[in-house]
């Protein structure tokens, strides 16, 4: 009996394992591949405004995690091997570049003339992903409960993931000025901007614990 119980937990296992990791994200991210569902990376990037909003698995197949997704724990993701192989590519880091504008323009953001901090886009107008700009944008997700909340903590975790701790603490600051705003205080909530902050430090912890490991190494060379 209890063979034949462990014979079906690795059914099980084998089953289940590929589902978890059935992505070429390094032929997805240089734009020559595509993802478990078919899409290429340029085709979500061209999404409209509604396609992004009402489609809800691109954002773990662009933004990959080492964790499983909450909203979708069947959506692959990505291992610690692939990450560290595809940080070593311009182009992809490039494109993943590409895909955090591309959200920052969901979201009715921009950077500044200087580049050195992320604003609200105040310019509304028509785009051939829809009506953009800040009044329009974040009309569609700063509301209570927002599903996008948890889009962003998968961002701010993908971001530092790559290594792009800059645009992480570009987009972070945004966010904490935001929800020091009492006109968006509630609708973002404290347990949203925990979780945003939680992301946020712990990956900074491991930047700066890399970055003491490695002058430890040089040291001692």
């Amino acid at each position: 009996m209890k063979k034949l119980i462990r014979v079906l937990v690795f059914c099980m296992f084998v089953c289940i394992t590929p589902k978890l990791y059935c992505m070429d994200f390094f032929s997805f991210y240089l734009g020559f591949g595509t993802d478990d569902k078919g899409r290429s990376l340029a085709s979500i990037h061209n999404y409209t405004y509604q396609h992004k909003e009402a489609q809800h698995d691109f954002i773990q197949r662009i933004f990959p995690n080492l964790n499983p997704s909450e909203a979708d724990p069947s959506a692959p993701r990505i291992t610690q091997k692939e990450v560290d192989r595809m940080k070593k590519n311009p182009t992809i880091l490039a494109n993943l570049r590409k895909s955090f504008d591309t959200m920052l323009d969901f979201y009715g953001i921009k950077y500044n003339t200087a580049h050195t901090a992320l604003e609200r886009n105040m310019e509304n107008e028509k785009t051939r992903f829809g009506l953009g700009g800040w009044n329009s944008r974040s009309a569609n997700w700063l509301t209570k409960n927002n599903h996008n909340y948890l889009r962003i903590t998968r961002i701010i975790t993908c971001l530092h993931l790559f290594g792009l701790k800059q645009e992480a603490t570009l987009f972070f600051d945004f966010l904490n000025q935001l929800y020091q705003d009492s006109q968006y205080k509630k609708m973002i909530g404290k347990t949203t901007f925990d979780y945003w902050f939680r992301a946020h430090s712990t990956a900074l912890i491991k930047h700066f614990n890399s970055d003491v490991h490695a002058l430890s190494q040089k040291a001692s060379q």
